[in-house]
């Protein structure tokens, strides 16, 4: 197995994001998407702070608190409400 610097994972990361960032939009509105990721503790400060540097247009959430949400929709949806 060969060894991947921690900031080439940081950057793939960010990659990732941007693209959803960039193509989630419609029109003026904000970008809406999930982005689940658990974060190695050796890039986890620098990850973080990137993207609190989008301000309040990024929100952190536990897996739980994102599962609860959609179970909670998906609910709704069943039940017609």
């Amino acid at each position: 197995m060969e060894y991947v610097s921690t900031r080439v994972v940081e950057q793939i990361w960010k990659d990732k994001f941007m693209w959803l960032w960039e193509h989630g939009k419609e029109g003026n509105e904000a970008a809406d998407f999930v982005f689940p990721i658990l974060i190695h503790p050796d890039t986890s400060d620098r990850f973080v702070k990137w993207l609190q540097g989008f301000g309040d247009s990024v929100q952190f959430y536990t897996h739980e608190q994102i599962a609860t949400a959609w179970l909670s929709v998906k609910q709704k949806e069943v039940l017609g409400i």
